[in-house]
């Protein structure tokens, strides 16, 4: 007897866990119609009975992710305080829709879902809330707070620079206003945002005297530089505290896309010299840059032998570093000085020699107009032997 109870047993009890799961999927569906028309009243009755606050519908789609979508503050807190998980992808754009309605509470109420630390929580609450926009702490603002999710928090950012009495270039403790942050970190929806922001200042250094330009620029952020050069008053050679320029910082890093910008703004220089007489040619020789040097040749009004402070042109630091592909460019460049001395009159065919460059050395005692026996200060010549003075 007890060998035909037990299959009877499992089927009883498989036939009541599928009324089970019909019921549950009932009471969800129930739950969705309700979120669906917006019927605050019968999504806590269905809640009531036993719908899952976190039921997932067609496609995935949460329950709080269609409260959010629909923007219903009252259905989110429902959903909420039913036990809901409330970090959705569209959390941000809820927590959004609250400030824009003046809920603070609702905004209290939904920041514990964003993945920030307690001291940007509470420059959102108070920012969101209308209490201080410019609220700060650890002397960060709410903008800094949502700068540092900038890709999620982009709907957040949005909001915030609409705040009446925002300060947009309000810096942090390191001299970064929001646009440096933004332009150095490559967040270009976010420069576009910032840029449309009215008195924002584009010119705006941090403290290493970078400005927002010079980052991007640095970085090699195309878009970036892209906006940045359309904005209204910007500086194309604003230097830092050693005279670097962001077509310098480009051009040592070869970034070729960002130079051709730079090389089509209004007013850029391109033989700006820093603090120890280099210009970006020079730099561009140094590090082998050649797509890089090959602009910056065919820009009107380049300097091909530019001296630094201590005498060396762009051939002297391509043939010292052995670059033998800038060798090549330089060498045709009009104008091009293959003898050109340093302070100490070291010439580009010294300091090739001097390092061991045999191509470099090659190429240039088969440049026209080489002059193998030109004598530094002390009286030697670029091919005789380093010796002690």
């Amino acid at each position: 007897m007890l060998l035909l109870f037990m299959p009877l047993r499992d089927l009883a009890e498989t036939i009541l866990a599928r009324r089970m799961k019909q019921r549950q999927k009932d009471l969800d569906m129930g739950l969705g119609g309700a979120i669906n028309a917006k019927d605050r009243s019968m999504v806590r009755t269905w809640i009531a009975r036993g719908a899952n606050p976190n039921a997932k519908f067609e496609g995935d789609i949460s329950a709080m992710h269609m409260a959010c979508n629909l923007e219903d503050l009252d259905l989110i807190r429902s959903l909420l305080e039913a036990g809901a998980d409330p970090n959705t992808k569209d959390g941000v754009q809820a927590l959004v829709q609250a400030a824009e309605n003046g809920y603070g509470a609702a905004v209290k109420l939904l920041l514990p879902s964003l993945e920030i630390n307690p001291e940007d929580r509470q420059n959102l609450f108070e920012a969101l809330s209308g209490l201080n926009v410019n609220a700060r702490n650890n002397g960060r603002t709410a903008l800094f707070s949502a700068l540092n999710k900038a890709q999620k928090f982009e709907a957040i950012i949005k909001f915030l620079l609409t705040a009446p009495g925002i300060d947009v270039n309000a810096p942090d403790t390191s001299g970064m206003t929001p646009l440096t942050f933004a332009a150095r970190d490559g967040h270009e929806a976010v420069v576009k945002l910032l840029l449309a922001a009215p008195g924002i200042e584009v010119n705006t250094p941090s403290i290493g005297r970078q400005t927002p330009l010079s980052l991007a620029a640095e970085h090699g952020y195309e878009a970036v530089v892209k906006f940045l050069l359309a904005a209204r008053g910007i500086n194309v050679n604003a230097p830092n505290t050693d005279g670097w320029t962001p077509l310098r910082f480009a051009a040592q890093n070869g970034h070729e896309a960002v130079v051709k910008l730079l090389l089509a703004a209004p007013g850029i220089n391109i033989n700006a010299p820093d603090a120890s007489g280099r210009t970006p040619l020079s730099f561009a020789a140094e590090y082998g840059r050649e797509a890089v040097v090959k602009l910056l040749l065919a820009a009107p009004g380049i300097h091909v032998n530019a001296p630094s402070t201590k005498g060396m042109t762009p051939l002297s630091f391509a043939a010292k570093n052995g670059r033998v592909a800038i060798l090549e460019l330089l060498l045709t460049a009009p104008g091009i000085n293959v003898n050109a001395p340093d302070n100490d009159g070291w010439t580009p065919l010294r300091f090739a020699a001097q390092n061991g460059h045999e191509a470099v050395v090659k190429l240039l005692l088969a440049a026209p107009g080489i002059d193998v026996n030109a004598p530094n200060k002390y009286g030697w010549t670029p091919l005789q032997p380093m010796v002690s003075k």
